[in-house]
């Protein structure tokens, strides 16, 4: 049988909590908004906060300087900070993220990232409405 998100999520946040430094632990919650206004009332946010469809970054993200975290969106691909990217969080700051990709080469001039928060949509198939979640795009590897 294979882990689910909420199992992975709960194993990745243990981790973040064994590493070394500062055990301040920095909490962003996302900002969800249903994209048609006439379905405000029919989803309220505390309803929004509570989806966590993959591919999405979570409405709560729990982040520490040394954490490795997975990039969930192509942000330059060219620079090669795509989907799926590897990072360390080298710094936190209240608006952006200063990522440094693993295993990158000293010569990489494209081996660290600013990264801020992002609109990322969400269509579920089940429901009549579609939302946006304005949130780092990344997970906890």
């Amino acid at each position: 049988m294979a882990a689910d998100n909420a199992i992975v999520n709960e194993i990745n946040f243990n981790m973040v909590q064994e590493l070394p430094g500062d055990l301040k632990t920095f909490k962003f919650k996302s900002i969800d908004t249903v994209d048609n206004d006439d379905q405000r009332l029919d989803y309220p946010v505390e309803f929004l906060n509570m989806l966590n469809p993959s591919g999405i970054a979570e409405h709560e993200l729990h982040l520490k300087v040394g954490a490795p975290v997975i990039l969930l969106r192509n942000i330059n691909v060219k620079a090669g900070h795509c989907n799926g990217t590897r990072y360390i969080i080298k710094e936190i700051g209240k608006h952006r993220l200063g990522l440094e990709k693993l295993g990158a080469s000293e010569d990489d001039k494209n081996a660290t990232l600013q990264l801020p928060r992002i609109p990322m949509g969400y269509n579920p198939t089940d429901m009549s409405m579609s939302m946006t979640r304005l949130q780092f795009p990344i997970k906890l590897a």
